[in-house]
């Protein structure tokens, strides 16, 4: 089997990390995961091809992509000053796959772009079984088009456009949210203000108002 379909329970840590670790390596992978200045959870596990053709996610393949990419970064095993900033990146990219919410939203980004891409190159229809012999490994309602590097670079873009949109207005959301709260903070602020003042300067005509009132009494007896 090829590296897309490998089976988690066939890592073997120890082996990956004679075989694959090395302060080179893992050094290029630290760079690599911190390299990133939108945090895109398919880029920073690098997700196979398969993924953005079917627009379905594998989670045996996220959790053996995980595993491998935080064993190379992770702080226990690197002496890499940044490798701690660069395995929470990697754990926060694990999160939109396990996470149900997370992963709804990342299930809907990827599924909205590969339709995009498949109408702008016209891939509406399903292929015939003719056409699905050219692509044996390709799901039976999966158009062997789907798999071509042009089509599948630009699902990647497009997904990536995407989440830079999504974290955008997710941005404003939260500018806007703070803005509101400083207001009401502020509205609350002067509403006590005004409360203190009121009471002060009721406290503080206290004696008029009680001379007052006896002076008011003392009239009513002399009646």
């Amino acid at each position: 089997m090829g590296k897309d379909t490998e089976r988690e329970d066939d890592f073997d840590v120890d082996t990956f990390l004679r075989m694959t670790a090395s302060a080179v390596t893992q050094d290029a992978e630290i760079d690599r995961i911190l390299s990133f200045t939108i945090k895109n959870p398919f880029d920073l596990l690098e997700v196979s091809s398969t993924t953005f053709a079917t627009g379905t996610i594998d989670q045996r393949e996220i959790k053996l992509q995980y595993r491998k990419k935080s064993i190379l970064c992770h702080p226990d095993k690197s002496k890499n000053p940044r490798a701690q900033e660069a395995f929470e990146a990697l754990k926060a990219a694990e999160s939109y796959f396990t996470d149900d919410e997370k992963r709804e939203t990342i299930v809907a980004i990827l599924q909205e772009a590969r339709d995009t891409v498949m109408r702008q190159k016209r891939i509406t229809k399903k292929p015939s079984k003719t056409e699905l012999k050219s692509e044996p490994t390709a799901p039976a309602d999966v158009d062997p088009r789907m798999y071509e590097p042009a089509v599948i670079d630009a699902i990647r873009a497009e997904v990536r456009s995407m989440l830079k949109g999504n974290m955008d207005r997710a941005s404003i959301r939260l500018k806007n949210e703070f803005e509101r709260r400083a207001q009401e903070a502020e509205e609350q602020a002067e509403t006590r203000k005004r409360k203190l003042e009121h009471d002060k300067a009721w406290e503080s005509s206290r004696d008029d108002r009680v001379a007052s009132w006896r002076k008011f009494m003392d009239k009513k007896k002399k009646k």
